[in-house]
């Protein structure tokens, strides 16, 4: 194994870390199925509460209870991050195997096109999942 593949393996493993102890948060009011993206938080300490306004971008409802509105880890954004840094991760060690040539020659041509229709397919489910979400 050669260095650069060694410091792609030590970068990849500090970033997951990164990506497991600060993961992304969402607000989700289960009176309205609203759902709201809170930010990157250090996983201990979930992100406060605001005001209803804060939170979802519209004045609090007749019926509105705070206790509904709750604080969970967005499972699919942080599915999402390690997929997209497992291709990277993966595309930099095969390139740093073979040497300096460049990205495209370094990689078996069947291999390639599976990688392509891997992420196309991925980008299919992300852009049919987020047009039928209020994320």
């Amino acid at each position: 194994m050669k260095a650069q593949q060694k410091s792609v393996l030590l970068g990849s493993v500090f970033i997951f870390l990164l990506m497991f102890l600060f993961p992304p948060w969402l607000y989700i009011d289960e009176n309205t199925s609203n759902q709201r993206t809170a930010g990157y938080h250090f996983i201990n300490s979930p992100p406060p509460m605001k005001s209803h306004e804060e939170m979802f971008g519209f004045s609090e409802y007749d019926y509105y209870n705070p206790r509904a509105v709750r604080k969970v880890i967005n499972l699919f954004r942080l599915f999402v991050q390690m997929i997209v840094t497992l291709f990277i991760i993966s595309g930099l060690y095969v390139w740093f195997k073979r040497g300096n040539s460049s990205f495209i020659s370094s990689v078996h041509p069947g291999a390639f096109r599976i990688g392509i229709g891997m992420l196309i397919l991925f980008a299919y489910f992300c852009l049919t999942l987020s047009s039928n979400s209020k994320i």
